[in-house]
């Protein structure tokens, strides 16, 4: 699960632009929290259940349960960095995606990750 902040830019998603080359725009930032199922072994990515919110709503998010009728399902969250490149690289993944999801017609570009974390089967 990632929580991203992302802001509109000046360049619409039908264009051939490169997001870097996109300037944000004012007042136009997004809360955004995403599941993404990520199997390396089979190269496949998918992003799952985007909520986004303007910062300042509340983001609604559902709780990954550890233990089902108190039984241990061999599973827990494990915090991710923001800072660590392979969820730099998957929050990309993300903003991509995202894009998919709604109505939007500017391109977004990614301000932070907010959180991150990750669900690890034992």
């Amino acid at each position: 699960m990632l929580t991203i902040e992302l802001v509109d830019t000046n360049c619409l998603r039908s264009e051939n632009t490169d997001r870097s080359k996109c300037q944000p725009t004012e007042g136009t930032h997004r809360i955004c929290t995403v599941g993404i199922w990520d199997q390396p072994w089979l190269n496949s990515k998918q992003i799952r259940e985007p909520q986004c919110s303007s910062p300042n709503l509340t983001v609604v998010r559902r709780s990954i349960k550890d233990s089902k009728d108190g039984v241990k399902t061999g599973r827990s969250l494990t915090p991710l960095s923001p800072d660590d490149e392979e969820v730099k690289d998957i929050a990309a993944f993300a903003l991509n995606r995202l894009d998919s999801f709604d109505d939007n017609s500017k391109k977004r570009i990614l301000v932070t990750v907010v959180e991150g974390t990750a669900n690890v089967r034992h």
